[in-house]
């Protein structure tokens, strides 16, 4: 399918779109990991240095505008919805009848966010299980950022990154400073000051270009990096295993897929049963009973080499995971931008 076939189906997919729900699906079917735009950016490293210019342009630009088009949507459809519900929720009070002790009002104490309750979550569980949870920088530089962990400048997965960079700091600039685009960014920085053995958590906020129908220009993600002597893939595996049914439940079903990340080699992708539909099939789960949750693997010597570690000696896994995917998971949510409207009726529900 070529790029002009995508923009039309596109075009002819929006005109359809009445509510939120359906524009993430259609977020999702475009520009999702395995979007139909998404799968011609990513094969372009095959074609000659020309055609991947040329083509990679015009994709790109495709894939700015698919942006805008599904920003202005979801705009429209937002106003439509605030608009019915200023209809229906509208108070007069001036009509001689308002009278305020009707209104039962009921002024409830504060309580932690879903978001930060997660957060504190997977920190208590991960400290019980021999973790140290480290703290890391939201300002990082492009060099932890890509190219320590594996993407260098000319690297196509850096595609998948729609990065936050800062300007306009006199020489700090010079330093290529960036908000980081993954909590990856600490393990070099964490290696090059202590030696294994290692086993560490980072929490913590990141941030890409992304603000339309699934996307949050800022959200929260976990990291686990482990090294040590003789680390094996299956030690990878039962932590992950224990961690996810620690949180989710016991009765979470887990699998594990071979997948790619340029800093791990392998790499693993891991899936957990839905928990919206119970692993018999819906729109979240694209009617396979499977989410994926979190990606995984074995360091990549490279990595342990920026950190200064001997490769040869040590050997280490890393994983992590969206912490709003995680929520969502555990409790049932269709759609993670409900943790960020800062409705008072759902955010009672936690």
């Amino acid at each position: 399918m070529d790029l002009n076939q995508i923009k039309q189906q596109f075009i002819s997919r929006l005109s359809e779109i009445k509510d939120e729900k359906s524009l993430i699906d259609l977020e999702i079917e475009f520009l999702g990991r395995k979007g139909k735009l998404t799968e011609i950016l990513r094969s372009l490293f095959s074609l000659d240095l020309v055609e991947k210019k040329r083509l990679g342009l015009a994709a790109n630009e495709l894939k700015e505008w698919v942006n805008n088009e599904l920003k202005t949507k979801n705009h429209e459809i937002r106003m439509q919805k605030w608009g019915r519900i200023a209809e229906t929720e509208k108070l007069d009070i001036n009509d001689p009848k308002f009278k305020i002790e009707n209104l039962k009002l009921k002024i409830d104490s504060g309580h932690i966010h879903p978001i930060s309750n997660m957060i504190f979550k997977i920190e208590r569980i991960f400290e019980e299980m021999g973790y140290e949870v480290v703290d890391s920088n939201e300002i990082e530089t492009d060099y932890y950022n890509f190219t320590a962990v594996g993407t260098p400048p000319d690297h196509p997965a850096r595609d998948d990154h729609d990065t936050f960079y800062i300007k306009d700091l006199g020489d700090l600039y010079k330093k290529n400073l960036l908000l980081r685009t993954q909590t990856t960014a600490m393990q070099v920085r964490y290696m090059q000051k202590n030696k294994p053995p290692i086993k560490i958590i980072i929490p913590g906020k990141v941030y890409r270009r992304d603000d339309d129908a699934t996307h949050s220009p800022m959200f929260h993600q976990f990291e686990c990096l482990v090294v040590g002597e003789n680390i094996t893939l299956g030690e990878l595996k039962r932590a992950i295993s224990d961690a996810m049914k620690k949180l989710l439940g016991e009765n979470t079903n887990i699998r594990f897929r071979n997948s790619y990340f340029p800093f791990v080699e392998p790499g693993l992708e891991v899936d957990v049963t839905c928990s919206i539909c119970g692993g018999k099939g819906c729109n979240v789960c694209k009617n396979t009973g499977w989410v994926e949750l979190l990606g995984a693997g074995m360091v990549h010597p490279d990595v342990l080499r920026a950190g200064g570690i001997d490769s040869e000696k040590y050997s280490g896994f890393a994983f992590g995971a969206g912490i709003e995917r995680l929520i969502m998971m555990k409790h049932s949510i269709p759609s993670l931008k409900l943790l960020y409207e800062n409705d008072i009726r759902f955010l009672n529900q936690f």
